[in-house]
């Protein structure tokens, strides 16, 4: 069998000697030497890096400088796009790309000097009296020319709400992941996407969407007949009859942002048709939840839900409500909100005690007994990652208060994040800044630093730089040296990253655990 051209030692060293040596700086003009020297090794070189290096495409300031009909002449090649609305580097016409698997794009508007199209021009040039199409704008010609997609995040052009093109969706067979930002989807558009994407579709997400009602996806709304193209290439009818029930079997997760209206109603009714729903995440306002409604729904007809998210501050009872009645089997994940903490609360996350793993609280009001934390630490054994978050910061003596009991998650907790006040009070800080204007040798004071945590067997994540090293300096290292007496007290052997007011450390190289 012959060998490979490229498992030849000789023709590697050759392409060694066409490419620069590797520089770490960081530059925003794009300079391919590298990339061309690597083109330039050979033929099947060429044809081997050539997909790779378009494999991924997004109009920026480093590709700027690429000739047009670059793009336009390997845009077959391109698998990922991302088209930035607020940034028009590059127009959609310059794109012929078919063979896209992911895209981020917004529905462009015509532009009939870029390419003028007009039904019924007759030999004389003139207008024949046969009705004039519409054409499609870039971005719809983009979209509807790859029906490969697997991902698909698709914003309207302008601020106003745009009304969404169900037509637009006919042609995709292994659409997995949408996103939407920026419609109208009135007269039951989205409910008639969902149906066409049904056996595909395993994410969705949905952001600043208005137009939608409930009782919309109890049924198929009455309007045109559509087509949908069936996994065989086939056009099939769109089946448009009260018995099409809408049922996603294979939508797992649900992400929901803001709306300009409630949108807690339609949710509620979403996720009854999603049986293996697994993950939602929600950015709704509090007093747009009726949480008891969603938390029933959830319980019946998404057993399976495990992951639950809550970017927004709700009130203490609505996420009690979603914990105590909202998954059947327990969660695994919870990313928690609350305006202030109880012992409700805790006992509500304690419920999923035996299956929590990944635990995110973040508290406005701090109100709540240092001992519901402790509690929670020691309850949930199966913890791998632990962050906790309280405005205003805990004082350092929570760290005492977590030394009282043995955690249950000793063995299991990999990060750890606490915000804990390590740094001075303003007046303080004002006074050490001109106490380091006069200090002439700074990097003896990192050199201190550096060794204090190697004692104790820890490091900063981050390299410091010029800039980092005064500010570094003037944490309160007492305070860091009582939070890594709590990981060894509590034999924390398997912690991987210790967070404290957005520092991170983790174990050093030379640690012995």
């Amino acid at each position: 069998m012959q060998r490979h051209p490229l498992e030849i030692p000789e023709i590697l060293a050759h392409i060694g000697s066409f490419m620069p040596t590797w520089t770490d700086s960081y530059s925003q003009s794009f300079k391919p030497t590298t990339l061309c020297s690597c083109l330039r090794v050979s033929k099947l070189w060429y044809r081997t890096f050539l997909p790779i290096m378009w494999h991924s495409f997004k109009p920026t300031l480093l590709t700027e400088h690429i000739p047009d009909e670059a793009v336009r002449r390997h845009g077959h090649l391109v698998k990922i796009l991302r088209m930035d609305r607020t940034r028009r580097r590059r127009d959609f016409s310059l794109l012929n790309c078919t063979n896209l698997h992911q895209l981020t794009a917004f529905d462009s508007e015509y532009i009939p000097d870029l390419q003028p199209f007009k039904s019924g021009v007759g030999a004389e040039g003139q207008d024949e009296k046969n009705d004039t199409a519409v054409p499609l704008s870039h971005g719809k010609q983009l979209l509807r020319s790859n029906p490969g997609l697997r991902v698909l995040h698709w914003e309207s052009a302008s601020g106003v709400m745009r009304p969404l093109d169900v037509e637009d969706f006919l042609g995709f067979v292994c659409l997995q992941s949408l996103s939407l930002n920026g419609w109208n989807c009135s007269g039951g558009k989205l409910g008639q996407v969902l149906r066409l994407l049904a056996r595909t579709l395993k994410k969705l997400s949905v952001n600043w969407i208005d137009g939608m009602r409930p009782e919309e996806l109890l049924k198929p709304s009455s309007g045109p007949s559509l087509q949908e193209i069936d996994t065989n290439g086939e056009e099939a009818g769109f089946r448009n009859s009260v018995d099409d029930e809408l049922v996603l079997e294979h939508l797992q997760s649900i992400q929901l942002g803001r709306a300009p209206k409630p949108m807690d109603l339609y949710l509620s009714e979403l996720v009854k048709h999603c049986p293996n729903l697994t993950t939602l995440e929600l950015l709704l306002e509090n007093n747009r939840l009726d949480a008891t409604r969603l938390a029933h729904n959830l319980r019946i007809h998404s057993p399976n839900l495990s992951i639950l998210i809550l970017t927004t501050v709700l009130r203490t009872y609505q996420v009690e409500t979603l914990l105590q009645h909202g998954s059947a089997t327990g969660f695994r994940e919870l990313e928690i909100s609350v305006k202030d903490s109880s012992e409700s609360l805790v006992s509500g996350i304690l419920q999923h005690a035996s299956t929590l793993e990944r635990l995110q609280l973040s508290v406005d009001d701090g109100n709540m007994d240092k001992d519901g934390y402790l509690r929670l630490l020691v309850g949930c054994t199966k913890l791998t990652h632990f962050m906790l978050f309280r405005t205003p910061s805990f004082r350092a003596d929570i760290l005492e208060q977590l030394k009282q009991h043995a955690w249950g998650c000793h063995k299991s907790l990999q990060e750890l994040s606490l915000r804990v006040e390590v740094f001075p009070s303003p007046r303080l800080r004002i006074q050490q800044e001109q106490e380091d204007q006069q200090q002439e040798n700074i990097s003896e004071a990192e050199k201190s630093v550096t060794e204090i945590l190697a004692h104790m067997g820890w490091e900063c994540v981050d390299p410091w730089d010029r800039e980092q090293s005064n500010d570094r300096l003037r944490i309160d290292w007492t305070r860091i040296r009582l939070a890594l007496e709590l990981v060894q007290l509590q034999r924390l052997d398997n912690l991987r990253l210790l967070t404290l007011d957005y520092v991170d450390f983790r174990p050093s190289t030379t640690r012995s655990l």
